[in-house]
């Protein structure tokens, strides 16, 4: 019986094993400024002025809004880190299928932005976004449901629709 135990707990996982089993996927805050150095690095200063106002929008959404879809789990969380450090605390804490959900509400009238142009680069940048968590397998079906997709593709399609109807008046 002492021999089990003794096995047991030489098994159990030290400190320094317990470090490797860290999540390891990029916080929002890090994709974010990632996605924000490789897109359109080269951009004309006019429209790097908007692509510059998209991303500070979508930091402020996010903090505001991006709390509304969130787990218990995350909301616990999320609201240690805003106690330790409210400041761009989602950002901090969440990931990239958080990141792609909240992506479809930001789409939304709620978050508008005024200005043709600078509603489009919102719609460009979102798009490209999404393109970037896809194309580096941050999210994937099973990380983000079918009903989370579809509802990004309808927001997308919204969004495209009002910036077709801003250019035909």
């Amino acid at each position: 019986m002492r021999e089990e135990f003794a096995a047991m707990t030489v098994a159990a996982p030290s400190l320094s094993d317990m470090d490797k089993t860290k999540r390891t996927d990029p916080t929002i805050a890090e994709l974010v400024e990632e996605f924000f150095c490789l897109y359109k690095p080269t951009a004309p200063c006019a429209l790097r002025k908007r692509i510059d106002l998209v991303r500070s929008h979508l930091g402020a959404q996010l903090e505001v809004a991006g709390a509304r879809e969130l787990t218990s789990g995350q909301l616990l969380l999320l609201e240690a880190e805003r106690a330790f450090n409210p400041e761009n605390a989602f950002a901090r804490t969440m990931h990239a299928p958080e990141l792609y959900f909240a992506l479809s509400r930001y789409l939304g009238p709620d978050s508008a932005m005024s200005g043709d142009r600078q509603r489009n680069t919102r719609v460009d940048v979102v798009a490209a976004l999404a393109s970037f968590l896809w194309s580096r397998r941050l999210v994937f079906l099973g990380v983000v449901s079918e009903c989370d997709v579809i509802e990004f593709d309808i927001a997308m399609g919204r969004a495209r629709d009002v910036r077709r109807r801003g250019k035909s008046k």
